[in-house]
């Protein structure tokens, strides 16, 4: 027989999948969606007075629940929606501290994430420095919510056209996702923080330094890896940006030679390739794009995964984890003082 606490649960899984099916997806106003949810915890409740512990229960699971709708809205780029779910999440957090705070990193973040998107950057870097406050203050969060938030703050400084700064916070990510265990999160992550590394050093035409990373990016992934190939379009992107198209031409050929033709990235390749063709057989050259942008653009193509956080833990080297993050938590108790 299942206790009250696991039929919530599930009953919060199932409404998230309705909503998840849905094609195309039914965006539910958020007084509907917080009416739908009181109706299932109302509908759950045992008849027995509530203990303190299951008042926290109810409100991780007013959380969870809040945290994932958000995340599909933000997935389908339904923003605003989203945004109004995290506030709300915010608030429950706010009057019951107890519940985990790295669900309140992952509120934090999502919001952060929905402000990259719609161009407010120093609200962005606000949020993750709030973020950052709280996981220095928490032992017990994940190492890999700190490397996101790096991430984070360097995708902003790209935006910011701050970029030895982005590179600051790419670095401080890598050092944190290089030791992680699941080995999906690791490379899937380490691919966009190297691809964005890569970018940055191919804008700047610091051709030692982008040798350099390249050479890494083989050594982890191997010289065929379709995301090395990817990195090479972003190279010739950047190249495009910067009216080197000879050479944009070489890296989008290199890229294509390591691909099946219906690959996406080899698509990306090929699109590029035609539009290099045509402008040769033009007799004025193409609009390059701004390197932020182009930057951007790179980005995009990646998982949201780099972007969005969703509540879960994640298994690290729990030697190497801790040593960076009681290294980490004494530099900024350090950058703090007066």
């Amino acid at each position: 027989m299942h206790t009250w606490k696991e039929k919530l649960q599930a009953a919060i899984h199932e409404t998230l999948q309705h909503f998840t099916a849905s094609s195309p997806i039914a965006v539910t106003p958020t007084i509907q969606a917080v009416a739908c949810l009181d109706k299932i915890i109302n509908e759950t409740l045992p008849s027995h007075p509530l203990e303190k512990e299951d008042n926290i229960f109810i409100d991780h699971c007013r959380i969870t629940y809040l945290l994932k709708l958000g995340h599909l809205y933000q997935t389908k780029q339904y923003n605003a929606e989203a945004r109004a779910l995290y506030d709300i999440a915010l608030n429950i957090h706010k009057n019951n501290t107890e519940v985990e705070p790295s669900t309140h990193v992952c509120i934090l973040n999502n919001l952060g994430a929905i402000h990259l998107k719609q161009k407010e950057y120093q609200q962005g870097l606000n949020i993750y420095d709030e973020s950052l406050n709280i996981y220095y203050k928490n032992s017990n969060i994940p190492i890999e919510y700190l490397g996101n938030i790096f991430l984070n703050q360097g995708q902003i400084y790209v935006r910011l056209r701050k970029y030895d700064e982005a590179l600051h916070h790419f670095e401080k990510a890598y050092d944190i996702f290089i030791h992680t265990q699941d080995l999906k999160i690791k490379f899937a992550t380490l691919s966009t923080i190297m691809t964005s590394m890569i970018g940055i050093c191919a804008l700047k035409e610091d051709d030692i330094e982008l040798a350099a990373r390249f050479k890494l990016m083989i050594t982890l992934f191997g010289a065929k890896h379709p995301e090395v190939a990817n990195t090479l379009n972003t190279i010739g992107i950047v190249q495009i940006a910067l009216k080197k198209f000879d050479h944009a031409q070489i890296n989008f050929k290199k890229a294509l030679d390591m691909l099946d033709n219906t690959h996406p990235y080899a698509l990306q390749s090929i699109r590029f390739l035609t539009a290099l063709k045509d402008n040769e057989q033009s007799t004025q050259s193409p609009m390059p794009a701004a390197p932020t942008k182009t930057l951007s653009y790179c980005a995009q193509t990646k998982s949201e995964q780099s972007e969005v956080f969703e509540n879960k833990q994640v298994k690290t080297k729990a030697s190497n984890a801790t040593n960076f993050k009681t290294k980490a938590q004494s530099a900024y108790k350090k950058q703090k003082k007066p």
